[in-house]
């Protein structure tokens, strides 16, 4: 069959299966929560790709009405931006995402798998719906927060909560502390949160500009993803309105106005909350809606963003550009494990999967007033880091006084609940030392649980405000010390670090380096979650890099803080070795017979290895001596070695003319004639 009629028949069948798809698409989503928007897909390029005529050719076959960028604003290449921590680091290129909007009569997972075989696109997904992970209660079920101080008051076990009211001695939380609730916005004038409000103080309210350029107009408190706009409030609509008090409820828990002798109290008194809204009255939402709150949240200065809403039973690649977008921001993502009783190990969900094995979203399970596992939190020995109380949570409701939102309080369930507990205990750690990074609040939650028999599918345990304070206040500064290579060394190629990065509750170490003696940019070269004690921390290999001074620097964290210690190198271009003048051969002519030895003379410009060989006139080998730089044969300066007259056998040569040749390499930097009379 020639090849253009075979090509033919494959795209025709190609064309049924897909009608097919879009048949069976459309079918399920009639019976069944639809699980991602009909007619978007969200494609990402390979890095150094920005249009591919093979991409376009899929777009016109599925008439593409429209694309965008998932990130308006992303700059291509990605950006380096400082941190939390005060370090530059390179984010990644969030420039690569765009939205795709066709025909909704074509199912959108078939598309999404024709444009996933394009080699130019490193994935292509449906537009997956997000969900709160909340389960509703009757406000009147309860009125205690047994999650912060457990006395048996629902019945449940005392001390089964998060020992909040001893922490409270220590630290009761910080206004410089900022967590980003991404969700269905914020009671903007609930008398319990209103004073806890994260205020944009670049932004001059209601002016109509932009007056921190941030690309938002007047978001004063934050901003509304779902309308567009600078009200980041949630909104009584018609359906089940199950959202409307999902956003105000979780700002609650984390950060509600505590001691003020109203409603209820915050894990963290006064931490500011961001109103993020993705979430609409239903409590639902998009993955484009949600990663775009959550870099806003991180843009604009939150250090914990708390994500309880997920896809279900979907793992969305879209979130992992994201995630390590604020990984990369020393920004921690507290996210819930989800609602269906599932191992999430197998079946994965987004955001509370993306961390990919690097621990870089902290993934939160549900506990009740019994200390046992809630019976409708997920589960899994891989994504869920820690548990977390979740049943039947008391905090602040939306209260427009409108029936049936006209009450100010009152309680829900859900792994929803459970991150924002584990959020506000992140705020206290926050608040008691300012430089902890996101991996060390990360290790002090996961180190200060309680074990009480949840197993390893449930994290390390229930999680303890009190003793992961504890854990920060208690612990002496790391030790950072470089002893090799000295301040000042010329290099001419990789050189070994050697030092020591230890300490109590050690974290990890790294180690980077920099141009010039006072770098204002920093590249990481080795890191490790090993302490080391006076041995190898790793290497320095400055091959591509231009000859010059490099300030080497190693920063050892733990729960203290972090201490550093710093040298400097200079790169230069190893230097030819040679030997000055010719060498010297003594005595001559050499008679073995008389015993003694024939010796080399020669001096080094610089120590290098060095080998000697001796031939015949037919060029034979006869003997081979090798030097290690740096020891006699091999330094600098003057370097006299011996010959005994033997070959290479131990038997003594005949006499006559013998050629001889120092080498260093491949390279002879040494040659003459030596004579032996029998």
């Amino acid at each position: 069959m020639p090849l253009r009629e075979r090509k033919e028949i494959q795209e025709m069948l190609r064309k049924e299966y897909l009608a097919f798809v879009l048949i069976l698409g459309l079918a399920a989503c009639a019976g069944a929560r639809p699980l991602y928007v009909p007619g978007e897909i969200i494609i990402k390029y390979k890095p150094g790709i920005v249009q591919a005529t093979s991409v376009d050719t899929i777009k016109s076959r599925f008439g593409v009405i429209k694309t965008e960028k998932v990130f308006k604003d992303a700059k291509p290449g990605g950006d380096v931006r400082l941190s939390s921590s005060g370090k530059m680091v390179e984010l990644p290129d969030l420039s690569l995402l765009y939205t795709l909007t066709f025909s909704p009569t074509w199912d959108a997972k078939a598309v999404a798998e024709e444009f996933s075989r394009d080699p130019n696109l490193e994935f292509a997904e449906p537009n997956y719906y997000v969900h709160m992970s909340a389960v509703p209660n009757d406000p009147s079920y309860a009125t205690k927060q047994w999650h912060l101080n457990n006395t048996g008051q629902t019945g449940g076990t005392p001390g089964a909560d998060i020992d909040a009211q001893l922490a409270w001695d220590a630290n009761q939380g910080s206004t410089s502390v900022v967590i980003g609730i991404v969700d269905s916005g914020i009671d903007l004038d609930h008398p319990d949160i209103v004073n806890n409000l994260w205020i944009n103080t670049g932004e001059i309210p209601n002016n109509g500009i932009d007056d921190d350029l941030n690309g938002k107009i007047d978001d004063y408190y934050g901003w509304d993803f779902v309308s567009d706009d600078k009200t980041p409030e949630p909104v009584p609509g018609v359906g089940a309105n199950d959202g409307v008090i999902h956003g105000t409820h979780v700002a609650g828990i984390v950060s509600a106005v505590t001691n003020n002798s109203v409603g209820v109290a915050g894990v963290s008194w006064t931490s500011k909350v961001m109103a993020v809204k993705i979430l609409d009255n239903n409590g639902d939402s998009t993955t484009t809606r949600a990663i775009n709150g959550m870099k806003y949240a991180v843009d604009n200065g939150a250090q914990i963003i708390n994500c309880s809403f997920g896809t279900e039973g979907v793992y969305s690649s879209s979130f992992d550009s994201i995630v390590d977008y604020i990984y990369g921001l020393d920004g921690l993502i507290v996210a819930a494990a989800g609602n269906n009783d599932r191992d999430i190990d197998v079946i994965k969900e987004s955001p509370v999967c993306n961390d990919r094995g690097a621990n870089k979203v902290l993934g939160v399970a549900s506990t009740d007033d019994d200390d046992l596992k809630s019976g409708f939190s997920n589960y899994g020995a891989t994504y869920v880091d820690v548990s977390a109380p979740g049943s039947s949570i008391y905090s602040t409701y939306f209260d427009n006084g409108v029936a049936p939102f006209n009450v100010a309080y009152g309680t829900a369930s859900g792994t929803s609940m459970s991150a924002p507990v584990v959020s506000g205990i992140a705020a206290l750690l926050k608040s008691q030392n300012s430089t902890l990074t996101n991996v060390q609040l990360t290790q002090a939650l996961r180190d200060s649980t309680d074990d009480v028999g949840l197993g390893s599918t449930m994290g390390t345990g229930r999680v303890n405000a009190r003793a992961a304070l504890a854990l920060v206040i208690g612990t002496a500064s790391p030790t950072a010390a470089l002893t090799s290579p000295a301040n000042n060394t010329t290099i001419y190629g990789n050189v070994t670090v050697i030092g020591s990065a230890t300490g109590e509750n050690f974290s990890y170490y790294k180690l980077e380096y920099g141009s010039g003696d006072s770098p204002s940019t920093w590249t990481t070269f080795a890191s490790s979650e090993s302490q080391v004690f006076a041995n190898t921390l790793g290497t320095f290999a400055p091959a591509g890099l231009a000859y010059g001074t490099y300030s080497l620097k190693l920063t050892v964290y733990n729960l203290a803080g972090s201490a550093t210690a710093s040298t400097k190198v200079v790169y230069a271009e190893k230097p030819e070795v040679k030997i000055f003048g010719s060498p010297a051969i003594g005595p001559s002519p050499y008679k073995p017979a008389l015993g003694g030895n024939l010796y080399f003379s020669y001096q080094l410009t610089e120590s290098a290895d060095i080998k000697i060989y001796v031939y015949d006139l037919n060029g034979n080998l006869v003997w081979q001596k090798f030097y290690t730089s740096g020891t006699q044969g091999g330094t600098a300066g003057t370097n006299t070695v011996p010959w005994n007259g033997q070959n290479v056998f131990g038997q003594m040569v005949e006499g006559g003319v013998y050629l001889y040749r120092v080498l260093y390499g491949t390279k002879i930097i040494g040659r003459g004639k030596l004579a032996v009379i029998k």
